[in-house]
Formats: C-alpha cells, sequence, structure tokens
C-alpha cells in the first residue's frame, strides 16, 4: 500500500528567523488549567479535558470547571482517562508517588456524573484482598494475583455503555462495573500465547500481570454491535459478551504481533482504539513492546483475523474521524487521510492569529464532532473547522492580576515564561508585555550578565492589548546562548519596560 506523506507547516504571517510576536492576546478569567492537554472527550458541542475536568460548549472562551471535585482541585489528582455520552461524563483520576527511588503512577478514584457535568460523585478505587487469589472461570479455578494496592494501576482508558463502565488499568487490566460505578471487578483475559479464552475450555495459567504483558490494560473500546475491545501490552482483544456476561462467562479473542505473517499487528503495545464511523473497521494505534515490532497504526475489519498498518516509525497517541477525514496524533505531528490511509498530510507547526504551536510540540488526544475537530498538544489546546485556520487555546495569564486558578497574581508590567528556560527542553521562552497603542514598532533586546547585546528582535503592533514576543534561546548569529541570567527590554512606541530570564540547560 503506498504511502506519502506531504510535510505542512502553517503560519497565517510571515515572522523573522529570531522571534515571532504574536497577538493581542484574548484573555479569559476562567481559562484551561495548563497547556499540555493528554486527554479529550468529545461529545455534541461540549468538550471535556484533563488534567482538571474541564468543560467548553459551543467554543466559548470560557471554560467550566465543576464545584465538588475536591479529589482533583485540592487534593491534587488529574484525570487520566474521559468517557462521556448523553448527560454521562466518566473521569478516572491518577497520579504520581515516589516509590523505591523513582516515580510510579497510581489510581485515584472516580467521577461521575450523570446530569451533563452539573454536579459529580466520587467513585473510589477498590483494592483486592490479598486472599482475593482465585479466579473461577467456567469450570476453572485459576490461581490470580490479587491487586492489593493502588500503584501500577491508574485508568489510563475508560468506555461507558448505559450502566456499564469499563477502565483499562494497567496492573489491574480490564475492570468493569455493570452496575453505574457502584462496584468493580477485574476480568480475564487470555495469556498472549492463546488466541482466544472461552469458559468451555480447560486451562492452567495464572491470572497474574507480572507474568504476562495481555494481562497489562491500556486501552478500552466499546464498538456500535456492543463488543468489547481491549488494548494491552500483549495485543489486542475483543469479546462479544463482556457487557452483560458473568465474570466466569466472558469470552475472548486475541490479536498480536508475529514475524510470520504481513497482516498481522504491528506492535502489541495497544494505547488508543476507536472505531471508524460507517464501517466495521477497529482502528488502534500499536507501540513497541518486544523484538521484531514497530510504531504504526492499523485497522482490522474482520475482527482481529487481519490487519492493515499505516504511518510506520510513527509513535502515535490517539485517533479520531472527522467528515472523510482520518486524524492521528502522535510525537511527530498532526497525520490526515482522506483517501482511508493511503496518503497522508503531516502538520508539525501551527499558528493562529493569537499564539503558536511549535515544531516541537507533541500532539497527545484528538476529538471531533460534525463540525469541528479539537487536539490536544504539549503546547496547547487546539481546534479547527478545516485544517487551514486553527484556534489555539492556552493558559491565559494577564499582567493584571491572575485566572481561576490563581486569582491573587500580583500587577506585573511584564514577565517572560517559561522561567527558568531550558533550551533543550522548550522551543521558545514567551516575554510578554503590552500596548495601549493599536499600531507602532516593537523591539526586544537581550543582554548577558556583562550588558552584552545577545540579540534584537523586531516586530509591529496589529491592535491593542497584550502580546508576546518568542525567543529562541539562540543569538544573533544563530548560536546557542550560555547558562545564565539573560535581561531583557521590551520597547513599544518610546515605553521601555525590563526583565530577566534565567537560561538553564
Amino acid at each position: 500500500m503506498r504511502l506519502a506523506l506531504l510535510s505542512l507547516t502553517l503560519f497565517l504571517f510571515s515572522v523573522n528567523t529570531q522571534a515571532q510576536f504574536i497577538g493581542p492576546l484574548t484573555h479569559s478569567q476562567a481559562s484551561i488549567s495548563q497547556n499540555s492537554v493528554s486527554n479529550l472527550a468529545v461529545f455534541g458541542d461540549t468538550v471535556w479535558i484533563g488534567p482538571q475536568l474541564q468543560r467548553n460548549i459551543g467554543f466559548t472562551n470560557d471554560w467550566f470547571l465543576p464545584n465538588g471535585i475536591d479529589s482533583i482541585t485540592v487534593k491534587g489528582a488529574r484525570v487520566y482517562s474521559l468517557a462521556v455520552a448523553q448527560d454521562t461524563i466518566f473521569a478516572g483520576l491518577g497520579n504520581t508517588r515516589a516509590l523505591d527511588g523513582s516515580d510510579v503512577d497510581y489510581a485515584d478514584g472516580h467521577y461521575l456524573s450523570i446530569d451533563g457535568g452539573t454536579t459529580f460523585s466520587f467513585i473510589r478505587f477498590e483494592t483486592e484482598l490479598q486472599s482475593d487469589d482465585t479466579y473461577q472461570y467456567g469450570n476453572n479455578t485459576l490461581t490470580k494475583l490479587p491487586v492489593t494496592v493502588p500503584e501500577q494501576s491508574p485508568p489510563y482508558s475508560a468506555a461507558i455503555r448505559g450502566d456499564a463502565i469499563f477502565t483499562a488499568s494497567w496492573a489491574s487490566g480490564i475492570r468493569r462495573s455493570l452496575n453505574g460505578g457502584q462496584t468493580f471487578e477485574r476480568i480475564i483475559l487470555p495469556i498472549s500465547r492463546l488466541d482466544s479464552l472461552v469458559p468451555t475450555q480447560t486451562y492452567t495459567f495464572e491470572f497474574n500481570p507480572r507474568l504476562d504483558n495481555n494481562f497489562l490494560g491500556f486501552s478500552v473500546f466499546i464498538d456500535d454491535a456492543n463488543r468489547v475491545w481491549f488494548g494491552s501490552a500483549g495485543g489486542l482483544n475483543w469479546s462479544p459478551n463482556a457487557l452483560t456476561a458473568d465474570k466466569s462467562e466472558v469470552i475472548w479473542y486475541h490479536s498480536a504481533f508475529n514475524t510470520t505473517s504481513t497482516h498481522a499487528l504491528p506492535g502489541n503495545w495497544i494505547i488508543f482504539i476507536k472505531q471508524q464511523p460507517g464501517t466495521n473497521r477497529i482502528w488502534s494505534t500499536n507501540w513497541v513492546a518486544g523484538t521484531g515490532e514497530r510504531y504504526a497504526i492499523s485497522y482490522t475489519d474482520d475482527l482481529g483475523k487481519t490487519f492493515h498498518s499505516f504511518l510506520d516509525g510513527e509513535r502515535i497517541y490517539s485517533i479520531d474521524f472527522y467528515q472523510n477525514n482520518i486524524i492521528a496524533v502522535g510525537d511527530n505531528g498532526i497525520f490526515i487521510s482522506n483517501d482511508d490511509g493511503i496518503s497522508w498530510n503531516q502538520i508539525q507547526s501551527i499558528r493562529s492569529a493569537n499564539a503558536v504551536i511549535s515544531n516541537n510540540a507533541n500532539y497527545y488526544s484528538v476529538g471531533a464532532n460534525s463540525d469541528r475537530v479539537w487536539i490536544g498538544s504539549s503546547e496547547g489546546l487546539i481546534t479547527t473547522t478545516d485544517f487551514s485556520t486553527f484556534d489555539i487555546v492556552r493558559v491565559n495569564f494577564p499582567l493584571s492580576g491572575g485566572n481561576d486558578f490563581e486569582p491573587d497574581t500580583k500587577t506585573v508590567k511584564t514577565y517572560a515564561y517559561p522561567n527558568p528556560f531550558s533550551i533543550s527542553r522548550h522551543t521558545y521562552s514567551r516575554i510578554v508585555f503590552d500596548s495601549d497603542q493599536a499600531t507602532g514598532d516593537i523591539k526586544v533586546n537581550l543582554y548577558d550578565f556583562s550588558m552584552q547585546k545577545i540579540t534584537e528582535l523586531t516586530g509591529t503592533l496589529n491592535g491593542t492589548g497584550q502580546y508576546e514576543a518568542l525567543w529562541n534561546g539562540l543569538d544573533g548569529k544563530g548560536r546557542i546562548v550560555a547558562n545564565g541570567v539573560v535581561f531583557y527590554s521590551v520597547e513599544v512606541n518610546g515605553k521601555t519596560v525590563n526583565g530577566k530570564i534565567l537560561v538553564m540547560d
């Protein structure tokens, strides 16, 4: 199958190589909480985003933060997964903590709303008892390793259908509730070497996530035929009866990477699953979990018997569909195909009238309705209706006052962020300033600690309001600036403000 990659870098107006000036910026007290948006869910004209469980209806400037979600707003839990339906929002919560000298993800419960997000109920993550060490499957009594702690069981993915809720929770595998979240139970899966699990057969394996990658859950999806799909680090699984059957009777079919077939899964670690509307195609994002596997995306339209793969070598996080387009987002940009994957357009950098996403950004999540696409990146939330013009939503932090998350911030004349600035980690340091005049020239001078000029950035005003000058950490000759304090002055129509940036690499 032919794969043609067309690289697109989108800028709405030209800039010099040293700096990009953006503005005037739009501000709202009710802004998004941070610029990195790793998960989102779209239903109708409503989009929900993590990590703070915020909502936007009808593409307005204001982002609603529900009351009564103290586990997030007070205790610091983060939204790891989202699933939405008519009036129902389910958010899987997680966080990290230090364990044996390294950070470990852990489950921190769930929030469930059945009134469109007006109110939320907290659902505690249920661990198992140490004595819960067997699993009855058909006539088989199998040894089970109970999950007795929340560590290593964050809810990376969620799916809902009526009162049924499923989560893919790494060491806890696939967890299921059939009573609207009142109780959850772990569901057994086939081990990696099996292509099916049926309760009428005899089995002797151990249900232990330490022993088999197919018990490690990362993605879950319910298709329009009520089949449950589960992605693990050991392949792709689907069940015809997991929505209704007793846990001892759930049937599974399993597909995995192998070297003998050209139509096998390209990689066993399944990060995301989605059905292409109007078809029986189930798409998945494939990451490398073992030798010989490769990063790609793939679909099956025969329930896992064969797979067709695309975007080989690309680490893709999420997939969605908009009008006649397939959209895949990953480490190297946004990929769009309007011919079922035969050819792809690649977008790596995006600019709107008042913001910019650099070509170093990662793209983590995508969702679409009938007339708009939302994309979450490491540098902001992007939305478009046509892939040629974009709006970018970033944290609003005006020079005067703060926002809903930091309302008591003092008034300043200028600031720069990120600060400290790492040239290897951050694409730009953004120097923020404002102008009460609509036209005129902008000049930003940067100096080292001895007040020797590093470089000069120039631009023009586009209206009154707040602006950002984007400095890439280079001097006037294109060399990386040494670590230390960099002083800057911003001159706008004869008025000057000063600030400083700490460069640390």
